[in-house]
């Protein structure tokens, strides 16, 4: 209490003095019973998704640390190459809180499917939410990233130097065979292979005895394998020239003939050496350049008609022009629009099997 200061106001500010005091007490008060607004919390985004290697689950990561999502699996869904809508039997976060995986139970995806996810909420199951508590917003045809590894196990091409003729590849029985010129050694032979796949066994390059059939197996980026059986086989001997084909005679009866003296006459020999293909896997429509080496081994200058065949069958020609013991490259090119495999030669020498595919 005031007094004396001003004692015709004493009254007036003793009043004001308590009431200030007793704000000063219930101040504290007021202002912790007064509501806060907290910022809102944002919505969590999808940063990338991707497959497992098996094929089996989708993982989804998250800008942000979710919360399990539970019985929510309802909510996703995927696509294979643009179809209908698949479904996944399991939702579950994973270790690392910021992804969820997502258990496939529809269509089987396979090496090259366009995946995409959805999600789209359901709102008797409720949203999915990050783990601070903002809520999923729906999304479509988000690209899925497929990890699943090729099957693809197949010999393009099994050729050994100085065969005769072209390699028969048997797809269907998974059989190959090439004849090599009479007299040859089949102990160690070398052949050159090109595959589609990780690996063959035995390797490209290194030696095989091939008195009997040989298993030469490749194994695929998914580690699946197809063995093929390689078969060699050594031509017959020619024919002798001295061996007459007329009516034999009989003893002590006289022959009659004229002899003539051997001329010796230089010729070109003109021979493809290799080819190869610019590619061995493209998609339809895509030109596939072939390029071969043609060599003159002659002691004259020569010309030559060099053939291209896809499948057995004539693709074009080209004629050349090779001086005595030079080179020439002659460049071919062809195109397939149908998926498939295709065998590929130059005046019968292996350029490998070019395979036509439409996720290439």
């Amino acid at each position: 209490m005031i007094k004396g200061i001003f004692p015709r106001y004493d009254h007036k500010l003793n009043v004001a003095v308590n009431i200030f005091l007793a704000l000063l007490l219930v101040l504290p008060a007021l202002i912790s019973s007064y509501p806060v607004f907290a910022e809102p919390v944002l919505a969590p985004s999808v940063v990338s998704a991707a497959t497992n290697v098996a094929a089996t689950i989708i993982t989804i990561t998250f800008n942000k640390n979710m919360a399990n999502p539970g019985i929510k699996i309802a909510e996703f869904r995927y696509k294979l190459n643009g179809g209908s809508a698949q479904s996944f039997s399991v939702a579950a976060l994973n270790a690392d809180n910021a992804k969820i995986d997502l258990t496939c139970a529809g269509t089987a995806i396979a090496f090259g499917d366009i995946v995409t996810l959805n999600y789209a909420l359901i709102p008797s199951l409720g949203y999915v939410f990050s783990a601070d508590g903002g809520a999923l917003a729906d999304f479509s045809d988000q690209a899925v990233t497929n990890n699943v590894l090729s099957p693809d196990k197949a010999i393009a091409a099994f050729n050994i130097p100085g065969q005769v003729g072209l390699t028969a590849i048997n797809e269907g029985t998974h059989t190959i065979a090439l004849t090599m010129p009479y007299g040859t050694d089949v102990t160690a032979l070398v052949p050159s292979i090109i595959i589609m796949g990780e690996s063959v066994n035995p390797a490209n390059g290194v030696a095989n005895n091939f008195t009997t059939p040989q298993t030469y197996t490749v194994t695929a980026a998914d580690s699946s394998t197809q063995a093929y059986t390689v078969t060699v086989t050594v031509a017959s001997p020619p024919p002798n020239p001295l061996i007459g084909t007329g009516t034999p005679t009989s003893y002590g009866s006289s022959v009659t003939g004229t002899v003539t003296t051997a001329q010796t006459i230089s010729l070109p020999i003109i021979q493809t050496q290799g080819a190869n293909p610019s590619s061995f896997i493209v998609t339809p429509g895509t030109p596939v350049t072939v390029t071969a080496d043609i060599a003159n081994k002659g002691t004259v200058n020569g010309t030559k008609k060099v053939t291209l065949y896809v499948n057995g069958q004539v693709e074009s020609t080209q004629g050349v022009k090779v001086n005595s013991g030079s080179s020439s490259k002659l460049i071919f090119s062809f195109t397939h629009s149908e998926p498939g495999v295709y065998s590929v030669y130059v005046d019968g020498v292996s350029a490998g099997r070019s395979k036509v595919d439409d996720f290439a």
